[in-house]
């Protein structure tokens, strides 16, 4: 399935009820017209004494020193 959001420059923004599994993140810098994609990552839940936990994924769509998420560039035909 694919989801398509437009989100604000400074803006934040969450998806709630989201399929387990793996997913990435595939966005256009308005701005230059690039074309990204982040690194695949993994939406999981842990069943626990308290209850189910649900993971939690945040990205920033911006380079961040240090940051754990790594990103590429991407053609037309794989956006």
């Amino acid at each position: 399935p694919v989801r398509q959001f437009f989100i604000p420059g400074r803006s934040q923004f969450t998806v709630n009820k989201v399929r387990l599994g793996n997913y990435d993140i595939r966005y256009r810098d308005l701005n230059s017209g690039a074309l990204i994609k982040s690194e695949m990552f993994t939406l999981e839940q842990k069943t626990s004494p308290d209850g189910i936990q649900y993971g939690n994924v945040t990205m920033t769509l911006y380079k961040v020193h240090d940051g754990n998420m790594r990103t590429y560039s991407i053609s037309e035909t794989d956006f």
